[in-house]
């Protein structure tokens, strides 16, 4: 769990395995803090803010990661398949993922997502332009349509996955950590349900 609470544009999170532990215990269990800063938000696609931002990949997940090499490993992309043109492209999602909210995601919520990280003012805009289409498939398939051919989409596909229509209120994303504001004050506390969780 983490908590902290906004002093001017700022804020202290800081992060605890046990909510309820006591000061000794939490010493000892590996308690940390984080800088937040209220007033930059935690908008993935158009929050600028470094200090902010790390707390990113801990609220929510991608379609791919990219690794040391440089490779895409599937997320909540389960597989996928690229057009014998190499201009279109047929994500699977992996199935049994939620939100911390208990909502499951489905493919309407990709495509929302991938529509505010193509949107002006994104951070990812300028990777994501040569997407000219997506739509959904049913609930667990995502097209996308491409302008040109590109055998390297994937790669391009790291950016956060959000709840459809989520981003004007609390965060809510499938990562290990949920976010919550409470009267000026902000906590992370674990996603129980996390589909990673062992």
């Amino acid at each position: 769990t983490a908590c902290g609470s906004a002093g001017g544009g700022g804020a202290e999170v800081s992060a605890t395995p046990n909510a309820m532990a006591s000061p000794e215990e939490t010493k000892s269990s590996g308690e940390f803090t984080l800088p937040y800063f209220a007033l930059a938000g935690l908008n993935p696609y158009t929050c600028a803010n470094s200090t902010n931002r790390v707390f990113f990949p801990l609220i929510w997940e991608s379609l791919f990661h990219v690794d040391n090499t440089f490779h895409p490993v599937p997320v909540l992309c389960e597989s996928y398949e690229a057009g014998q043109d190499g201009a279109s492209y047929t994500l699977k999602l992996r199935d049994s993922v939620s939100f911390s909210d208990g909502t499951a995601l489905s493919a309407a919520d990709v495509v929302y997502s991938l529509n505010m990280a193509k949107a002006s003012g994104s951070q990812y805009s300028a990777r994501l332009s040569g997407i000219s289409g997506v739509r959904a498939e049913g609930r667990g398939t995502v097209l996308l349509t491409l302008s040109a051919p590109n055998g390297d989409l994937p790669v391009l596909l790291d950016f956060p996955i959000v709840k459809e229509n989520s981003l004007e209120g609390t965060p809510v994303g499938t990562g290990p950590y949920a976010f919550t504001e409470t009267r000026g004050s902000y906590a992370l506390k674990a996603n129980a349900g996390w589909w990673q969780k062992a």
